[in-house]
């Protein structure tokens, strides 16, 4: 130190315009540096998020949540896994450890998610998307005043969503808390007895109704035709007029043999089916 003092001393000019030099490069870059309130941060978090319309929390849970939240566990580095299911939708947060390569942890996740897409419902949609601070919304607009929420939820998706959209330096716009609509099936436990059936038998006509199945191809005049069988639920009164499968037996007349089939039960003569909005 006594060495490079005596020598700062002997050079007392050099020294100065050595200091001035260091003065005015620091105050050029810290001008120039990069400012940021919130700064870019990735998190080692991956999120699955599917929309599943019309369907209830217990139904999403069930058919969504649970079947993506066991796909990847086998994902490696996965730390925990969180799952959240709500009316029309699922979210399952994943979290890795630190350090983890996100870009291939989410090309791990997508590759798991695919190998069960044949198991998810048709109308789910899953998404994987990285948690990052530039995901957060900067930006939040309340609308009231509409006296038709449907219509005003039309609107918003229609006009508003894409204008907002186009404005320079916007990623993405979307509406939350939006309306929405469910069925509910209410059983009448008077009308099931008097029907011989239980509420097991309103799960059965739901599970074994309203879906598409592949029933092979057709040619014909050199063109091939695939072939589906079943049709979808597309109305509330198509649930009220699925049938019912009973346990009662036919009825045989001693004296004539005639056979007398039970009679045909629907779901409307037992339950309550209405539309409800959440």
């Amino acid at each position: 130190m006594s060495k490079l003092a005596v020598l700062s001393l002997k050079n007392r000019a050099l020294i100065a315009l050595i200091t001035i030099c260091a003065a005015i490069v620091g105050g050029v870059s810290l001008t120039s540096l990069k400012q940021e309130l919130i700064p870019s941060m990735e998190l080692p978090a991956l999120m699955v998020t599917t929309s599943y319309p019309g369907a209830s929390p217990d139904v999403v849970e069930e058919d969504v949540s649970t079947p993506i939240e066991e796909a990847i566990q086998q994902v490696p580095d996965l730390d925990s896994t969180t799952a959240t299911s709500s009316s029309n939708m699922s979210v399952v947060q994943a979290m890795f450890d630190y350090g983890t390569d996100m870009a291939t942890a989410e090309q791990k996740m997508q590759q798991a998610i695919s190998r069960i897409s044949s198991q998810l419902p048709e109308d789910a949609d899953p998404q994987v998307v990285a948690l990052s601070l530039d995901e957060l919304p900067v930006l939040q607009v309340a609308v009231s005043g509409f006296d038709d929420p449907a219509t005003a939820q039309e609107d918003l998706e229609n006009l508003v969503i894409p204008e907002v959209e186009d404005v320079e330096g916007v990623g993405t716009a979307s509406i939350a808390g939006a309306a929405g609509q469910r069925i509910t099936i209410t059983p009448l436990p008077q009308n099931l007895q008097t029907a011989g059936v239980t509420q097991q038998a309103i799960n059965d006509a739901l599970e074994q109704n309203g879906n598409l199945f592949p029933g092979g191809e057709i040619t014909q005049d050199g063109e091939t035709l695939t072939v589906q069988t079943g049709v979808k639920l597309a109305s509330v009164d198509d649930i009220r007029s699925l049938p019912l499968i009973s346990d009662a037996e036919p009825q045989v007349d001693p004296s004539t043999g005639a056979v007398t089939m039970p009679e045909t039960y629907t779901i409307a003569d037992v339950a309550q089916v209405e539309v409800e909005d959440d």
